[in-house]
């Protein structure tokens, strides 16, 4: 097994899962993995598609469950607010990073991690 057919494999293992993936309403990915000769070992996971599209993943789910311990509201899952003259939305909450657990996507699409203090003061000085 080298690179470049364990890239393969991973784009066709890919392919298959998403008539998968339709059928079911789920979104698959496949994370980093490791190859050796004869062996390739991926990571992979499957989230529910919501009706409006969005992939529900581990740290939105966080969020609305854990919300009101960095004061916020689960409600507040997908709002935006504005931070040095740029717009951010909310998508989500990890609780293993204690300095800077809200993650955050900007206007051009970057995520972004922010401490819960700056997304709270945010959203007021947005009136949300």
């Amino acid at each position: 097994m080298d690179r470049i057919r364990a890239q393969r494999i991973r784009h066709r293992v890919l392919e298959a899962l998403q008539e998968v993936g339709e059928a079911e309403d789920v979104s698959f990915s496949l994370g980093r993995g490791t190859f050796t000769r004869g062996y390739v070992s991926m990571k992979m996971t499957a989230a529910d598609v919501l009706t409006d599209g969005t992939v529900l993943d581990p740290e939105r789910v966080a969020f609305t469950t854990y919300a009101a311990n960095y004061n916020l509201d689960p409600l507040d899952l997908d709002k935006e607010f504005t931070w040095n003259g740029r717009t951010y939305r909310i998508t989500g909450l990890s609780q293993r990073r204690s300095r800077y657990p809200i993650g955050v996507e900007r206007e051009d699409g970057r995520k972004i991690k922010m401490s819960a203090q700056l997304v709270v003061d945010s959203l007021v000085r947005s009136g949300q």
